[in-house]
């Protein structure tokens, strides 16, 4: 009876061994950490609303930027500037040679969409921790460098946390 034990006391803890080595790359790959029910009820809908539409904090401090077109820095301008109010994308910026992709929830987190511009193809599914890359980097979840028209936005954590909110909420208010 006790040779029964230790091989099962032995799959025990090979098992709890792979399932703790599988979150830990699973968080160091990112793993879709990003949207769902948690990212909203974390995140301020109005915060993440003023970034999207304005380009400024819910307090009216506008979000710093490095990059993007000359006319952001001058006239400012939030997502909603290039992607639209609804975040579905389809607008070719002035000064810019790119149709903007959509960035509501559906399109950055599903498995990807079709969108034929400069990277052509699909795109694995952004989590909290690519999306900042992105703004931040100009980096996309394929490792590709973003149009220059693509301003490179500086918010800490907490801000980031209420714009992904925000483009969760998109859907959710689409018609």
């Amino acid at each position: 009876m006790r040779r029964n034990r230790i091989p099962s006391l032995f799959k025990m803890v090979l098992f709890g061994l792979f399932a703790t080595l599988a979150t830990g790359i699973m968080v160091i790959a990112g793993g879709n950490d990003f949207w769902g029910k948690t990212i909203l009820a974390e995140a301020s809908l109005p915060n993440g609303r003023a970034i999207f539409k304005t380009g400024k904090f819910e307090n009216g401090i506008r979000v710093p930027i490095q990059g993007g077109p000359h006319w952001i820095h001058s006239d400012g301008g939030g997502c909603a500037t290039c992607h639209g109010p609804n975040g579905l994308g389809g607008i070719e910026p002035d000064f810019c040679s790119i149709v903007t992709p959509p960035i509501s929830y559906r399109y950055l987190v599903g498995n990807g969409y079709h969108f034929t511009q400069r990277q052509n193809g699909t795109h694995p599914p952004y989590t909290l921790r690519t999306l900042k890359i992105a703004l931040q980097s100009g980096i996309n979840s394929r490792d590709y460098e973003m149009d220059y028209c693509m301003p490179r936005w500086r918010m800490n954590d907490s801000a980031l946390r209420d714009l992904a909110g925000y483009l969760t909420h998109l859907d959710t208010i689409r018609k």
